[in-house]
């Protein structure tokens, strides 16, 4: 998987914040990861996107409390039939299964997804449109 996060603003962004804790870009990012699913569906995915469509709307999220079944479903992506699906797939895991959700972890899960893109169109074609809509959804005051 190539490291596109360190091309990304956001990347830069993000890399520069010195919190101990990123849980706070946790629903961000699953946002990102359903929007993926919703431009690009796999028959797989609707339940799981379905379910935390909903998980999504509570003010507190905790992943202890998603549903067996849902992380199962993801856990069959990671080794399914598509490319695009196992990084899509990877990025849902490491964020609905990772407690200790660090800084690291966010740059896999952006990583995952940026390279779901890529199996679809050439980097110059979602990579700037891509960074304008994370640092939107993860900044959005600035």
């Amino acid at each position: 998987m190539l490291d596109r996060f360190t091309k990304l603003k956001t990347g830069e962004k993000i890399n520069a914040l010195q919190e101990e804790s990123f849980s706070f870009l946790r629903k961000p990012l699953l946002k990102y990861a359903l929007r993926y699913q919703d431009t690009y569906p796999f028959d797989l995915l609707p339940p799981v996107e379905n379910y935390l469509n909903k998980f999504l709307q509570k003010d507190e999220l905790n992943i202890n409390s998603i549903d067996q079944s849902v992380k199962d479903l993801i856990e069959v992506g990671r080794f399914e039939y598509s490319f695009s699906l196992n990084e899509i797939s990877d990025a849902l895991s490491i964020l609905v299964n990772t407690e200790n959700f660090n800084k690291e972890c966010v740059i896999q899960v952006i990583n995952h997804i940026l390279e779901a893109f890529s199996c679809n169109l050439d980097e110059k074609e979602f990579l700037e449109s891509e960074d304008e809509y994370l640092m939107k959804l993860i900044f959005p005051k600035n």
